[in-house]
């Protein structure tokens, strides 16, 4: 077993202030009161722990000059403030903002760091292990971000090099059974004939969206590939098998070592899209890791149409790159990331300040708010549209199945004049990814 807190050591992330207009940008940056910057509402406790407002590795810029310029729909920015970067003023104006809210309500705020990097970690090495890991593994840990302690980005480097792919793809990962699983995991019974194979599992690949310099980092510009993943502690019900792969992938840390798949495939791609469409992509959890893919490669591209990125979670602390797409909101004017959550305590507390429910992204594109939010009408005629994550969001029913009770987006799209995407495209498509 390896013991959550051999990896639970983290550099703390500085901080950027600036109290320049919060109110403003706090609404700007806010759907509904229900999402701030990887910080946690701890439930019944009455405290909010905060984040930092600088990501990690991105966003600790403070003083940086830039040359005066207009503001284009669809590119870049360019400001004329001489002497200080507005590139973090979103977030910390947001995390001041929010703060103040909970603050005036009687929540006792604190500081903790957004991001952890996870230090160096030391894989077993006995002659039988070394062995299958020479025989197996190809690729590296270059780096380990935790965002708590059941969710982490892992970039991961490839013996061969990155492969040519497309935003939107998958590959496999693997670590071999003879590994240790996690503390606090399911218990896992390993039949003898397993012990030297490779339990192995697809993942999207995600995206970091910005450089260390804080700027677009689109996929094809990394020499690694970044993975969004939740730590599966144990199998939904009784009798069903432990999960096999994320309680040994998050034992390791960098310089650990893995199998990675030889082919990164999956039709769950952009293809061809007018530069002045509408692109709206709606994922669950990490299932926005292609979606982050998709929107650095737009913004690439130099789209001019708005991009529209919306993701729900049910706790505040699950949305990890949040820091990141508040810094893309103020490079590029035609970018909207909207997330929303279901469990805290403003969506289940009716006493709380502020209550708005539950917030699903059925019941905010039927009731008008994610069009609304996305300041787009998100109409058939010039709006492709893209699922990923918990298959009740999505609502497929393959031929002859029964309609769940709560659709889920498919119908309620194909009820607004969409289509489910079988020829390649075009407005007013749906393309869709069952994550499990």
């Amino acid at each position: 077993m390896c013991r959550p807190g051999e990896q639970s050591t983290g550099k703390r992330c500085q901080e950027d202030r600036c109290d320049r207009n919060a109110s403003k940008n706090f609404s700007r940056c806010h759907f509904n009161f229900v999402s701030l910057d990887a910080g946690s509402v701890e439930k019944g406790t009455g405290s909010v722990r905060w984040a930092c407002a600088a990501a990690r590795d991105g966003d600790e810029t403070r003083d940086e000059r830039r040359t005066g310029g207009s503001r284009r729909a669809g590119g870049p920015r360019e400001h004329a403030r001489p002497a200080r970067s507005r590139k973090l003023q979103y977030i910390a104006n947001a995390v001041d903002a929010l703060r103040q809210f909970y603050s005036d309500r009687g929540f006792t705020v604190s500081q903790s760091p957004p991001e952890n990097q996870v230090p160096v970690s030391q894989q077993d090495s006995s002659p039988d292990q070394t062995e299958l890991r020479e025989r197996h593994y190809n690729a590296t840990v270059i780096e380990r971000i935790d965002c708590h302690e059941n969710l982490a980005r892992f970039r991961i480097r490839p013996d061969a090099g990155v492969p040519v792919f497309k935003a939107g793809q998958y590959v496999t990962l693997g670590l071999g059974y003879w590994e240790p699983r996690l503390e606090g995991t399911q218990e896992e019974q390993v039949p003898e004939k397993k012990l030297q194979r490779v339990a192995k599992r697809a993942y999207s690949i995600s995206c970091p969206l910005l450089n260390e310099h804080g700027k677009l980092a689109p996929v094809d510009s990394l020499d690694y590939l970044e993975f969004y993943i939740t730590l599966v502690r144990a199998a939904e019900g009784p009798g069903k098998a432990a999960p096999a792969l994320t309680p040994r992938l998050f034992c390791l840390g960098k310089g650990d070592r893995l199998a990675i798949g030889k082919k990164v495939v999956g039709a769950y791609t952009l293809g061809e899209i007018d530069p002045q469409a509408t692109v709206l992509m709606l994922g669950t959890g990490t299932g926005e890791a292609p979606h982050n893919a998709m929107t650095a490669t737009l913004l690439s591209r130099g789209h001019r149409g708005r991009i529209v990125n919306a993701c729900c979670v049910r706790y505040l602390g699950d949305l990890a790159y949040y820091p990141r797409h508040l810094s893309l909101m103020d490079q590029y004017e035609n970018y909207r990331y909207l997330p929303c959550t279901t469990r805290e305590r403003i969506n289940t507390d009716p006493s709380m300040p502020g209550y708005v429910g539950k917030q699903y992204l059925q019941d905010l594109f039927t009731s008008g708010k994610l069009a609304q939010a996305a300041q787009d009408p998100l109409a058939p005629g010039n709006t492709h549209v893209f699922l990923c994550g918990n298959p009740a969001m999505i609502g497929y029913v393959p031929p002859g199945g029964q309609p769940p009770s709560t659709p889920g987006m498919l119908p309620l799209l194909e009820a607004e004049g969409f289509r489910q995407d079988h020829e390649g495209g075009g407005p007013g498509t749906v393309l869709f990814e069952k994550y499990w």
